[in-house]
């Protein structure tokens, strides 16, 4: 007789930063339901996955959740799979964190549950052939992935229906292909329709196997999902179905019978993840466009084809500040195992380490990822958090400044750690990317560039050519405004922007740091030579940054200079966020939308959930553009203006005779209104 092995089941999830008014609805929508429903079902086995902040949150605000599904692991109607208890991309951490991250979600569920798993469910099913012998270090002997990366290693369609040992090392682990049934069947199919195309992949060997695990969430995702899917019987419909054909259609998990699904050979898989997360590193390698400039300054807006398949560490490349990120948590990695001798201490900025390691936030997805500012801003919180662990011995701590290879792309950038302040500086184009408040754990240059994206219409088509951080150093065209400038219209004479600065002194005990770039100037297709030296001084709450920007050509030149600050708060609405700029010690509102005055002697900003003032002074006077930088995100169907960070760009027009200098200074100061 024909028969075949059913794995059916749902994964579920939140990232770290979702609010728990998103939990409580997801919960409400579809993680009770379902689980209510496979209950009433005791005789039909399933495979589950919660991770391990979901699990915290159900434990605290619902424990008969907890009560129900421990009953059901007991009688081993339930599977519970492990994985990184804050759902990182697995290879894109440390070893000692993949192994630390599954051994604590090994250990809740075996403390709240009373079995230790031996599956595990890989976040976004992201492989990578090194993840084999991990798994199999951490005591897990099976995992899924898409039937799509199993053809990627060369499997023909009919192979595609069992289980498959994989190596690395020496040490194996088994891997199902997840069955592609149809997307329009469940629930939008009938019940009948998803069990037909089931009984039609059974055989006379009875090893095949159907594997299907679902996003559970998704399954009450809108009130009609919810309603057919629950409301309207649609699960537990198919479930009575599929116990109708008991011992024709066999529901599978370890607890029954799991061991006896025999391997079907062995394979390697390439490194990937399942197409719709490849689909959005996109068909298209994009870039901005730069405004209009020298002839030698110009660039093309090109589009260039993506790797076929992908790979996730390309969302690194496609969005810098993905990588900024990933190198924080690389760069906070090395901290937290420098800890000797307080393993509480060290216990405590591991877990925020971990924390910051979820992965929604270094992508972008279909839920927004990257483009979420709140989802970055968790992260960064997390980081600093752990930093501030780390830092709370202050016997052994003291401000310093290093000199390393943060972003690993090949040259050194310069950090000064302080009590107060994290003030990072990269030696392309001289400017601060990222400024840590240590007190109200935020980084002020969490910030994010406008990119192209294959969703755009044509009305969102302003990109930035640059990452929006502080201190970036422009020359600017006579006729340009604060509207051009917004929408990256405006004439950039320089050549300052993105170029090297090179590293002039390094004062580790005065804080100090001086770069300077022997750049050029573009004015009516003439080259002129300019030099800017930038001299940071950092203290404890304050950044100081003096210019000199120097004529060394032979004839007089008449200059627009501007330092542009991009500082990230979490919105620009007026309960978030509030500017006023003086005049001759006059305060005066400033819009919280594009504006432009002059005359300004100094902005004070008031970041209002932070409870912190941030005042941008200026020995000389200046004139200031003040722009919110939006950028336009793709979720769940619909595109959507976010906000990313605001913009201000002070400038002053002087003329400089050849060897002639102009000198300036600039300081950003915050200051602590107390919680």
């Amino acid at each position: 007789m024909k028969s075949i092995q059913l794995i059916f089941g749902t994964y579920n999830c939140q990232p770290v930063g979702k609010t728990g008014n998103v939990f409580e609805q997801s919960y409400q929508a579809s993680f009770k339901p379902f689980l209510s429903a496979l209950n009433r079902f005791p005789d039909f086995f399933a495979v589950l996955h919660y991770s391990g902040i979901l699990l915290e949150w159900l434990e605290k605000n619902h424990p008969e959740f907890m009560m129900l599904l421990s009953d059901m692991v007991s009688r081993k109607q339930v599977e519970l799979l492990t994985g990184g208890f804050y759902e990182p991309v697995l290879p894109l951490i440390p070893n000692h964190d993949k192994l630390g991250q599954i051994e604590k979600m090994t250990t809740f569920l075996r403390a709240h549950f009373g079995r230790r798993p031996r599956g595990c469910w890989l976040t976004e099913r992201i492989w990578d052939s090194s993840l084999a012998s991990t798994l199999n270090t951490s005591g897990i002997e099976y995992t899924f992935l898409d039937n799509q990366q199993f053809r990627n290693a060369g499997l023909e369609e009919d192979e595609l229906y069992y289980p498959y040992i994989t190596e690395d090392q020496g040490k194996t682990i088994s891997v199902f292909p997840l069955s592609e049934i149809p997307k329009n069947l469940i629930p939008q199919g009938s019940p009948e329709d998803v069990l037909g195309f089931i009984l039609n992949l059974a055989d006379e060997s009875g090893q095949r196997v159907v594997s299907r695990m679902m996003e559970g969430q998704r399954l009450g995702l809108t009130e009609n999902e919810h309603k057919r899917m629950f409301a309207d019987g649609w699960l537990e419909r198919f479930i009575a179905l599929v116990l109708e054909k008991t011992g024709v259609i066999n529901p599978n998990n370890q607890g029954r019978n799991f061991r006896l699904i025999l391997p079907h050979g062995k394979v390697y898989l390439p490194t990937t993840s399942y197409s719709d997360m490849m689909g959005w590193l996109s068909a298209e390698k994009k870039e901005g466009k730069r405004p209009s400039q020298g002839k030698q300054r110009g660039s093309r807006h090109g589009l260039k084809p993506c790797i076929e398949g992908g790979l996730f560490r390309h969302f690194l490349t496609q969005y810098p500040e993905s990588n900024l990120m990933y190198s924080k948590m690389m760069y906070t990695h090395l901290q937290v195992n420098q800890i000797r001798g307080d393993k509480f201490r060290k216990k405590t900025a591991r877990d925020e380490l971990w924390r910051g390691q979820c992965h929604a936030a270094y992508w972008h997805s279909e839920i927004g990822g990257i483009y979420t500012s709140y989802l970055r801003r968790q992260a960064y919180r997390s980081f600093i958090e752990a930093e501030t662990v780390i830092r709370s011995d202050t016997k052994q701590f003291d401000p310093s400044i290093i000199s390393f290879d943060f972003d690993m792309d090949g040259s050194r950038e310069f950090l000064y750690q302080g009590r107060e302040l994290n003030v990072y500086v990269h030696s392309l184009g001289g400017l601060i990317f990222e400024l840590d408040h240590l007190p109200s754990r935020w980084n002020y240059q969490d910030t994010l560039a406008r990119r192209p994206e294959a969703y755009h219409r044509v009305k969102d088509r302003i990109y930035d050519w640059y990452m929006r951080k502080t201190f970036i150093d422009h020359f600017l065209g006579d006729g340009d405004s604060v509207k051009e400038f917004k929408n990256m219209r405006y004439k950039e004479l320089g050549d300052f922007v993105t170029g090297r600065y090179e590293l002039v002194d390094m004062d580790r005990d005065h804080h100090r740091l001086d770069l300077s770039r022997n750049g050029s100037v573009v004015i009516r297709g003439t080259v002129y030579p300019v030099r800017i030296v930038k001299k940071y001084r950092f203290m404890d709450t304050v950044v100081q940054v003096d210019y000199t920007i120097t004529n060394e050509a032979e004839k007089e030149l008449n200059l627009r200079f501007g330092a542009e600050l991009n500082l990230a708060f979490a919105s620009a609405a007026k309960e978030d966020v509030s500017f006023n700029w003086y005049q001759k010690n006059k305060k005066f509102a400033m819009s919280n939308g594009m504006s432009e005055h002059q005359d300004v002697g100094k902005v004070l900003i008031q970041d209002i959930p932070n409870r912190v003032n941030i005042t941008l002074n200026s020995l000389q006077d200046f004139d200031v553009w003040s722009v919110p930088l939006e950028t336009v995100a793709y979720y769940r169907g619909v595109s959507e203006r976010i906000y990313q960070s605001s913009c201000f760009v002070p400038h002053w027009s002087f003329g400089l005779g050849p060897g002639a200098s102009w000198s300036n200074s600039l300081s950003i100061t915050f200051s602590s209104k107390g919680k």
